[in-house]
């Protein structure tokens, strides 16, 4: 059997679903309204709304430009700052793209609480100070840890009583709401989020997010600020199918449900290793891991060991190793076998 060098890299890696796939395939078939104005993609929209209820949808090309342009538009002033967890995406791994301050709280696994936001309280009303307008949250975490519905509430609830928004980096909501049990609306709109960037690449898509308000009236001039930015592609039906085939026939729960199901697995069997021990808890898709060996010379050896062979993530000093809907078992056996024999 040949093993994937990339079977625990990311679910980015992973490949398209053949749902999806077919999808595109289908599509292209004669000329199709530019920038939207399809009738696939008004359809697209209807499904959203049977998902997440009543919404403004808007189709852009990744996830990085969903969190900019929502956090844009809910902060439009340079002086708009953004509160967010000290590990948040947007700060790390967003290239600097959402353009504002961004004041970082403690987290827990990945998650804020209420009690985390107060302290940027202190300054609202100080002409010398940014003034926060956005709690940003992202869920799955970036330790692919969830929120509950009740904790997403109580972030929303802080949030508007002291006039800023909720805004949600949902790039695995999926994986969350199949952990959960819950639909995605329940995790959304029904908890008070204001603005969501959904995404459908970690999930079996080929590329695309959808930008999702909430709040009607928010979302009035976004096709500018969508054109603005690059992200008004003519031939958008590609994107809007995808998420149509995602969100059809519980193609997106059972993608998000076997990702989860592989995660579970690999991490008790890591648990089982001598040399290795699980950081957080495995709630999803991922299973974050260090090595107990007492010599940190040794420690690297055996990490860089590891990533010849399958490259994978070390974030916030641990390891990271992701499933995928389409992760085989047998080829995790296989991995776990390679870290039992490393030393």
């Amino acid at each position: 059997m040949t093993t994937s060098s990339h079977l625990i890299g990311s679910d980015t890696e992973a490949t398209v679903h053949h749902a999806v796939m077919q999808a595109l395939v289908n599509v292209n078939t004669g000329h199709r309204g530019a920038y939207g104005s399809d009738e696939r993609t008004e359809r697209t929209r209807q499904v959203f709304a049977e998902h997440f209820g009543p919404c403004d949808v808007y189709f852009v090309c990744g996830g990085t430009a969903a969190n900019v342009l929502g956090l844009q538009l809910l902060a439009p002033q340079e002086y708009n700052a953004v509160i967010c967890s000290d590990v948040a995406h947007i700060h790390s791994l967003e290239c600097g793209g959402p353009r504002r301050s961004l004041l970082f709280c403690p987290s827990v696994h990945g998650k804020l609480t209420p009690q985390s936001l107060e302290p940027h309280l202190e300054h609202m009303g100080d002409k010398h100070h940014v003034q926060p307008t956005v709690v940003s949250i992202a869920q799955t975490t970036e330790f692919h840890t969830v929120y509950t519905p009740e904790e997403i509430r109580e972030l929303a609830d802080f949030a508007h009583t002291h006039d800023m928004y909720l805004q949600m980096d949902g790039a695995r909501l999926c994986n969350a709401a199949a952990a959960l049990g819950c639909s995605l609306k329940e995790i959304t709109a029904d908890c008070g989020v204001d603005v969501l960037a959904f995404g459908g690449t970690k999930n079996g898509m080929l590329f695309g997010d959808a930008v999702v308000f909430f709040r009607e009236g928010l979302a009035d001039d976004f096709l500018f600020r969508q054109k603005h930015c690059l992200q008004l592609i003519p031939k958008l039906w590609g994107i809007s199918v995808q998420f149509e085939a995602l969100l059809s026939n519980n193609v997106w729960q059972e993608n998000a449900e076997r990702a989860n199901g592989e995660a579970a697995y690999l991490g008790s069997r890591i648990a089982e290793l001598p040399d290795f021990t699980i950081t957080q808890p495995v709630e999803t898709n991922a299973v974050f891991a260090d090595l107990t060996v007492t010599s940190e010379t040794l420690r690297r050896q055996m990490i860089a060991k590891i990533k010849e062979r399958y490259p994978f993530m070390i974030y916030e000093g641990q390891m990271r190793f992701v499933t995928s809907f389409d992760t085989k078992r047998e080829e995790l056996d296989v991995f776990v076998e390679f870290l039992r024999a490393l030393q």
